[in-house]
């Protein structure tokens, strides 16, 4: 099992290979960034 830890969060994504973990952490990290984007909006009302 191979193992990789997100920078930003410490969460940490095993999968049987590098570049499943990689996927992995790559499809958190989109969601991360997509999701904070929606709470920005609506917190301030804008599509900034």
């Amino acid at each position: 099992m191979r193992k990789v830890k997100c920078m930003t969060c410490g969460k940490t994504f095993s999968a049987p290979t590098k570049e499943e973990a990689e996927a992995m952490l790559k499809r958190h990290r989109l969601q991360t960034i997509t999701g904070e984007n929606t709470l920005q909006r609506s917190m301030y009302g804008s599509d900034a």
